[in-house]
């Protein structure tokens, strides 16, 4: 088997009932319907909050930058945190030692009683650390996420949508 192949777990095959064919598409119906929007609106809503509170802070404009938004497209919903500062990803993931544009440093520096030309001299021995604050909050809410998610499922399938 090469890497990457899909290995099937689980397979079933529903034989005879339309009734219990059409109870099954009504299902499939509400999962993609609002009900589920909704719950995705609430988890991203709850992981933006928790996200701003596990991200670096400096000046608050990473902070501030946390919007989160839910797309919903072929019948697939997804819940999107994101922020759109440059230095975002940068502050998640972390970068290799570089030499940065020192003139970017300026007002950082100056802020935490540095000069911009040593903190570039940081950069380049040692990168930028990962600080990950979004997976930190993926990880911290794991069991959140699956119970509001499952729960709102369950509903569904229960019929008490």
């Amino acid at each position: 088997m090469a890497v990457g192949d899909a290995i099937t777990l689980f397979s079933a095959e529903l034989v005879g009932s339309n009734k219990l064919l059409r109870l099954l598409t009504g299902v499939n119906r509400n999962l993609k319907g609002g009900r589920l929007r909704d719950a995705w609106e609430e988890l991203t809503e709850m992981i933006n909050i928790e996200a701003r509170g596990n991200a670096p802070y400096s000046e608050g404009d990473l902070l501030i930058s946390i919007e989160d938004e839910v797309l919903v497209s072929d019948d697939v919903i997804t819940g999107v945190v994101f922020s759109d500062v440059l230095y975002a990803p940068f502050q998640e993931r972390g970068t290799d030692a570089y030499f940065p544009n020192v003139d970017a440093l300026e007002d950082w520096a100056r802020l935490h009683g540095k000069t911009a030309w040593s903190v570039a001299l940081s950069i380049l021995g040692r990168g930028v650390p990962a600080r990950k604050y979004f997976e930190l909050t993926l990880v911290e809410n794991e069991d959140e996420i699956v119970r509001l998610v499952g729960g709102v499922v369950a509903e569904i399938l229960e019929r008490e949508y």
